[in-house]
């Protein structure tokens, strides 16, 4: 019953999903570029995001379309998945405190400070109510429920109710410590960096003009890694979706095709080959379309 049994539906559909990805991952090529760039104060991200590309690609295509599971369950990858973001939150939680442990002594004294500072004031302004704060939340509460990564890890992915019950509990509480987490960092990088800092690399920038080398590092391996799983997830959702609803409809209705043939070869090849088409696409994205813009517009728009 999916799409209603409506090829052109599906097509139309996959059509979309690939306008939307390519985005989101010339987002994540751009966040892993300009934290190299950042930590090693090189200018251009063009050859950092180009090396990433490469080995993304290489990464997907060996741990996402290894072997063809009927069941679409990779539980090695998930495993690895889960692995990085734990490691994401850690290294976030890392910086955060060791930052307002460094300068402020606690979280009471960062937003002591932070109250009675001009550059902080926009902690304590934001309107909860603005119209451009409910739609961006809506859409972020949507993309939940409609991405095709979403949709892979979710449902696809689960392994069956006991992980999902997990996960009712599990996944609000990680994105809770994300949110209590980024208060402190906001706070940290608005008393102590300059204004014309980037706010999308507080969490490089703090413990790096800190003389923190090693939490330096650690902060650019959590994005690092969180930069991997995200393109991981996509690609391997979309290059199903490319599969499923494009080439093996195409080669099961042509007329040289026996119904009897196995077909486990040209799912498994055009899955890789939509890997490298989607990364391909989005690396040129990335080069043409990023330039000058900020994370958080280019994660809004994807």
């Amino acid at each position: 019953t999916r799409y209603g049994k409506a090829r052109s539906i599906a097509v139309l559909i996959t059509m979309m999903a690939l306008l939307v990805v390519v985005p989101y991952i010339a987002l994540q090529l751009k966040a892993i570029s300009t934290a190299w760039s950042t930590l090693t104060g090189q200018a251009g991200t063009g050859t950092p995001a180009l090396i990433a590309t490469l080995l993304m690609t290489i990464f997907a295509v060996a741990f996402g379309t290894g072997r063809l599971n009927r069941r679409e369950h990779h539980r090695g990858l998930m495993l690895s998945l889960a692995v990085e973001s734990g490691f994401k939150l850690f290294a976030f939680a890392a910086v955060a405190i060791g930052i307002t442990a460094l300068n402020f002594g606690d979280f009471g004294g960062l937003m002591q400070a932070a109250s009675v500072a001009p550059a902080a004031q926009a902690l304590f302004t934001t309107d909860f109510t603005a119209p451009l704060f409910l739609s961006q939340t809506i859409l972020a509460a949507l993309a939940v429920f409609c991405l095709p990564r979403q949709f892979q890890l979710s449902f696809v992915e689960s392994g069956g109710a006991e992980r999902t019950d997990l996960a009712r509990w599990a996944m609000p509480t990680y994105l809770a410590m994300f949110a209590l987490l980024v208060i402190p960092m906001a706070a940290a990088g608005m008393l102590l960096l300059p204004e014309q800092a980037n706010p999308d690399l507080y969490v490089l920038l703090l413990p790096l003009s800190a003389g923190l080398e090693s939490l330096t590092l650690l902060a650019y391996l959590g994005g690092l890694s969180a930069g991997i799983a995200m393109i991981i997830a996509a690609t391997m959702a979309l290059s199903t979706m490319v599969c499923n609803e494009w080439v093996v409809p195409y080669y099961a209705s042509r007329a040289d095709h026996d119904t009897n043939d196995d077909l486990s070869e040209v799912i498994l090849a055009s899955r890789r080959w939509a890997i490298v088409l989607i990364m391909l696409l989005a690396y040129v994205y990335h080069e043409l379309a990023t330039g000058g813009v900020s994370l958080a517009s280019t994660g809004l728009l994807a």
